[in-house]
């Protein structure tokens, strides 16, 4: 019995990066670290972003963020979140971690709409994706959210599209 919780449990963070990169196709990467209790989604932008933009790219994009939890009534203490930057050559990734805490699919949809704003065409997007999904994703979003927040395992998955395919793997074996 005790297998079956833990596939079950499994389960439910497959569907949740599944269903991230299949909602939102400018996600390049998604990340769950249960023992850390955060999620990590990634984007991929065609510019080799320099450091003193990337300040400004930063300041702006936490300060919204904090608006936005502000704005929702969020104890300020309780929700951690990251802005992170790598560059390779002509390309950025940049990452956002945030903790599991209250995470909401509106929150994941209003980070997305202001990556999508800060970095426009540079962002790069799936050019497979599929808009006629035939199950509302958002609301199955949150459903396994919250099912997420309760969880006491320590998984970490990571999933990311290759090709027309999405792949998610148990980081621990």
């Amino acid at each position: 019995m005790k297998a079956n919780k833990q596939t079950n449990k499994s389960d439910s963070s497959i569907e949740l990066l599944t269903s991230i990169l299949l909602n939102y196709p400018v996600i390049n990467t998604v990340n769950i670290n249960l023992e850390e209790r955060e999620l990590e989604i990634s984007f991929l932008v065609e510019d080799p972003i320099t450091d003193i933009s990337w300040e400004e790219v930063q300041d702006y994009l936490m300060c919204n963020f904090n608006l936005f939890n502000k704005l929702q009534k969020r104890d300020r203490d309780l929700i951690k979140f990251q802005i992170i930057k790598e560059s390779y050559s002509d390309l950025s990734k940049i990452s956002l971690v945030r903790n599991l805490n209250k995470l909401s699919q509106q929150e994941m949809d209003f980070m997305i709409k202001l990556i999508k704003e800060t970095f426009g065409e540079k962002l790069l997007e799936n050019q497979l994706y599929d808009q006629n999904l035939s199950f509302d994703l958002a609301e199955s979003i949150d459903g396994m959210l919250a099912q997420i927040e309760q969880l006491e395992y320590r998984e970490k998955y990571l999933g990311f599209r290759e090709e027309d395919r999405i792949l998610v793997f148990n980081k621990n074996k």
